[in-house]
């Protein structure tokens, strides 16, 4: 059985300025990576550090997953969920092929947190 390790960062801490952040002990020899973005609020910046945090764990471990969980949908219709998840999958994979990565697959799930 795989060993799960969580790892919470808030919007508020960039772990990429600080040198107490180790990219390769954050990244490095893990399977996948959650990132969560609240379907409720402007989702820009978090695209934004969702396109960045890829960026830098492709780059220590290239065989990392990558599974975008889009939360806070309970309280949408159902066309307002579709259209969300659509729009962040749009504009991160978007972000990607800009920067030459199209080869790093992102999956996207709705959730009720």
């Amino acid at each position: 059985m795989e060993e799960v390790k969580e790892f919470k960062y808030l919007d508020q801490i960039d772990f990429f300025e600080k040198p107490s952040f180790d990219s390769e002990k954050i990244f490095g020899g893990h399977g996948a990576l959650v990132f969560v973005i609240d379907a409720q609020v402007d989702y820009m910046e978090a695209l934004n550090r969702l396109h960045q945090t890829v960026l830098r764990a492709h780059k220590v471990n290239p065989h990392l997953k990558f599974e975008v969980f889009i939360h806070k949908v309970d309280g949408l219709s159902d066309d307002i969920k579709f259209e969300t998840q659509r729009d962040i999958h749009q504009r991160a994979n978007d972000k990607l092929s800009n920067s030459g990565m199209e080869q790093i697959h992102l999956s996207f799930y709705l959730r009720t947190l």
